[in-house]
This record gives C-alpha cells, sequence and structure tokens, in this order.
C-alpha cells in the first residue's frame, strides 16, 4: 500500500478503525489495494462516510466501517462491516467515477482487458502495461492493432524510461 493511502487512513480514524487488526478479522490489514490514480476518489468517498458514522449514535458508530477496499475487474470494491443507505449510495458514486479513471494516474480511462486482466487505465498506462509484461513489445503492438503514433511512442518511451 502506498504511502499516501497510509497517510489518508490516518485521517479517518472511524471508518478505518481495523487497519490494524489481523487478518482474522478484516481484509483491512492489507490496506487500500488500489493504485493511486483513485486516491482523491478514494480520499472524498472516506471523507463523506466518516462524517455519515460521526452523525450516528456512539453505539452504532464502533459497527460502522471499513472492511476491504480493492480493485477488482478494473472497478472500486468498497466494503463495509455495516452500512446505511445513504452510505452505499455514495460508494456507488465513487465506484462509478472509478470506473472511467485511470487507477495508475488519475487521467480519463476505460475497463480494458489485457493479458487476462480487466482494468481501468488511460491510453498511455495501457500501452505502458502492454510494453511491460509482453517481450516482443512492437510486434504485440502491431498484432493487437493499436494505433501508435512516434508521438505517443515517444511520450510512453519518456514517461516510463524507469521500467
Amino acid at each position: 500500500m502506498s504511502e499516501k493511502y497510509e497517510q489518508m487512513m490516518k485521517q479517518f480514524p472511524h471508518l478505518y478503525a481495523d487497519r490494524n487488526a489481523s487478518m482474522q478479522v478484516t481484509c483491512m490489514c492489507w490496506g487500500i489495494d488500489c493504485g493511486e490514480g483513485w486516491h482523491d476518489i478514494i480520499r472524498d468517498l472516506s471523507a463523506e462516510l466518516e462524517a455519515m458514522i460521526l452523525k450516528l449514535p456512539p453505539e452504532a458508530q464502533e459497527q460502522v466501517k471499513a472492511s476491504q477496499v480493492k480493485e477488482k475487474y478494473g472497478g472500486l470494491r468498497f466494503y463495509m462491516t455495516a452500512s446505511t443507505d445513504e452510505m452505499e449510495k455514495a460508494i456507488g458514486r465513487a465506484s462509478r467515477k472509478c470506473s472511467t479513471i485511470c487507477e495508475d494516474c488519475g487521467q480519463p480511462g476505460k475497463n480494458e482487458e489485457l493479458f487476462g486482466w480487466w482494468r481501468t487505465r488511460c491510453h498511455d498506462c495501457y500501452l505502458a502495461e502492454l510494453v511491460y509484461r509482453c517481450p516482443s513489445r512492437l510486434t504485440l503492438l502491431i498484432e493487437t492493432g493499436i494505433a501508435v503514433t512516434q508521438a505517443e511512442w515517444n511520450k510512453y518511451k519518456a514517461k516510463h524510461k524507469d521500467k
């Protein structure tokens, strides 16, 4: 989990109350399993949920917390131990936003399959993943029919020169 998500979880102590619990208690022991491109969406959702939790009676506040936050099939999955209809609607709105935002960089993206994995990515991050995973990179670019201009290729190489 990234440092950004680690710091964010500390800002919302009621929502992420189980972040240090064992794996027998919660999946939050693994933190937030999403790319940093969704950080702002998850942070805004967390702030909204934390405020909703604080409006609940004290005995109910202890029962409502995040149990797992992850990416699955290119979408945000945000599971709670208990929730209200208002909380579920907020989670739904955030999930829909994530389905159009690159999980890696936060730019507009779309949900696509690559090598059997569904992820939401922008064009640049899709190319980066394609080139990173494929040993015969240029051949695969041609075989898959992806249109890559020289400008796009140069932009990719500059952005991902460390990979």
